[in-house]
């Protein structure tokens, strides 16, 4: 069933299943069940510290404090609301917003902006969705930071409009709240992109996403590289340069030398190459085994 309130609570609460609907106040931790579902259009001053759990989702279109305590996300936060930290971060872990391994931070209600006025750690695991639809004026989905913390997670870019990806194109994700530039607060910055590509010829480049929080559009370089092998024991390991993520790692491999072709299609594709830089394989006993590095064009 759907709880509503638009009092005032007192001693936080704790739902394990239903929905509720708050546009009050709440005082205290809000802790939600992996069954549960709540909409908070009105105000949560949380002391202690406040859980989403797997399963569950917290849709914030109003205020929700951390007094004393982060609010932890391990399954979906949606909205336009705010999460504040009244301390400013001076605490160190007061106030903070973690989107942990497994869940979601989609901003907005479909394209729109979820502001941090604290610190925003998206963790190992974690994903933030960001919405683009260019015939939108907004163009995307956004987080609003005072400090980014940890980027660890899975960037995912997702076009919900009618134009395409295409090179060149640049969106502003995550943007200071006051202007500054974004100056992570710890080294740890290790994310990825979903999808691995926009689309042929392309890749994603998060080089300024730490620091300007913008991801961009850029072609797939065209001119050819090395590949580099090591071997050890029965296993090989292909590299060549991350800037070439995107191309197409192509084998072949036959029982006898006869049989090797440079044509096009007698060469397969190493499944998900094309979203690395490097490879193991295993060494086998044919006696022919090729290696290249294709453009994807081809």
């Amino acid at each position: 069933g759907t709880v509503t309130s638009s009092g005032t609570i007192d001693n936080g609460i704790s739902i394990e299943a239903g929905s509720f609907l708050g546009s009050g106040t709440i005082n205290g931790p809000v802790t939600l069940g992996g069954n549960a579902s709540a909409t908070v259009t009105g105000t949560v001053n949380a002391t202690g510290t406040s859980t989403v759990d797997s399963g569950a989702t917290l849709a914030l279109n109003g205020w929700f404090n951390n007094t004393s305590a982060r609010l932890n996300v391990n399954g979906t936060l949606t909205g336009t609301g705010v999460v504040t930290d009244p301390d400013g971060y001076n605490l160190g872990v007061d106030g903070r917003l973690s989107i942990n391994n497994g869940a979601v931070l989609s901003p907005g209600n479909s394209i729109g902006i979820l502001a941090v006025w604290g610190r925003f750690d998206l963790n190992q695991g974690a994903k933030l969705v960001v919405e683009v639809d260019l015939n939108n004026p907004a163009r995307n989905d956004m987080v609003g930071v005072d400090d980014f913390g940890n980027i660890l997670g899975i960037i995912v870019m997702t076009n919900i409009g009618a134009v395409p990806f295409a090179v060149g194109q640049s969106f502003l994700v995550v943007s200071n709240n006051f202007g500054y530039a974004n100056e992570p607060l710890n080294p740890n910055i290790d994310f990825r992109f979903e999808p691995a590509s926009p689309g042929l010829g392309m890749v994603w480049d998060g080089s300024d996403l730490a620091t300007n929080g913008i991801v961009r559009i850029a072609a797939i370089i065209s001119t050819p590289t090395n590949l580099t092998s090591v071997a050890s024991s029965n296993q090989m390991t292909l590299s060549w340069p991350e800037s070439y993520q995107g191309w197409v790692l192509q084998q072949q491999q036959y029982e006898n030398l006869t049989n090797v072709t440079l044509a096009a299609t007698n060469w397969t594709a190493v499944a998900n190459s094309q979203f690395t830089n490097q490879v193991t394989v295993t060494i086998t006993n044919n006696a022919a085994g090729f290696y290249r590095l294709a453009h994807p064009a081809y």
